[in-house]
């Protein structure tokens, strides 16, 4: 692409960001899914609008209409509000620092109908790589003992089988060890300096 296209991607991504609220349409998060992993989109932070756009906000607030009304929105409209906050994410750190510290710690403990939190759901019912957001919830202060309606617990879902690639990441990036005492895994402190 030409940085022409490029820089019209971007802005199309911009648009898009800015036109994300509570009542947005299953085809405005398609289309920003497509944006950022079919079509290479970042989303630049030198722009002063961005400044006063709060993007966690606005993603976490779909998360809970999702977790509220469970049949009205599918399973893919909210795994692509995750991929679209992992790729804005990568593709601007900066968003992290500035938008997503002041995450709505409302939505930490909104639980669907099988009693799981985000922290749950992420690793019982997303596939793909989630360490990066599964540590930022946790720095968040997501509740890593809650345990769902199937005695099911954070700790218990990282041990299951479709999780073991995501337990190999959790240890290597050190957000979480065993304890020698115990033998039991436990939650590193290294990822709260």
């Amino acid at each position: 692409m030409t940085h022409s296209e490029i820089q019209k991607v971007d802005n199309e991504l911009q648009l898009a960001c800015q036109e994300l609220v509570i009542t947005s349409t299953a085809t405005l998060i398609h289309k920003m899914h497509s944006l950022i992993y079919t079509r290479g989109a970042r989303v630049k932070y030198d722009n002063p609008q961005i400044d006063s756009f709060d993007l966690a906000r606005t993603i976490s607030n779909q998360i809970v209409v999702h977790f509220q009304f469970p049949l009205k929105y599918s399973r893919k409209h909210f795994d692509h509000l995750i991929f679209i906050f992992k790729g804005l994410m990568i593709s601007n750190p900066k968003l992290l620092k500035n938008s997503v510290s002041q995450l709505w710690f409302g939505f930490l403990n909104e639980i669907d109908e099988d009693g799981n939190d985000i922290l749950l759901y992420l690793c019982l019912k997303v596939r793909g790589c989630r360490y990066r957001f599964i540590k930022y919830l946790i720095k968040m202060g997501c509740n890593t003992q809650r345990i769902n309606h199937y005695g099911q617990s954070f700790f218990n879902a990282l041990e299951l089988k479709q999780n073991q690639k995501l337990l190999k990441k959790l240890f290597e990036h050190e957000i979480i060890l065993f304890y020698n005492l115990t033998g039991k895994i436990i939650i590193s402190t290294n990822i709260f300096e």
